[in-house]
């Protein structure tokens, strides 16, 4: 899950970076408390790309190697 976890952080990150900004302009006092929301929003959009987007494809392309191996035997 590293590489999913590496590729979509930055979205996650962004969006509480501007809905912090939003709420509280450009005050510092209460950065602390967004980042454990945020690990756990990374966490989940990670676990989410794996599940259904890594997984399925390894998947679909493992069977279509194995289907195209058994045709060239």
């Amino acid at each position: 899950m590293s590489y999913e976890l590496y590729l979509s952080h930055m979205f996650v990150v962004l969006g509480v970076v501007a809905a912090y900004r939003a709420a509280l302009a450009e005050s510092q006092t209460w950065t602390f408390i967004v980042y454990l929301p945020a690990l756990v929003l990374c966490y989940a959009l990670g676990s989410l790309l794996q599940r259904f987007f890594a997984d399925f494809y390894s998947h679909f392309y493992a069977r279509l190697h194995a289907s195209v191996s058994l045709r060239l035997r």
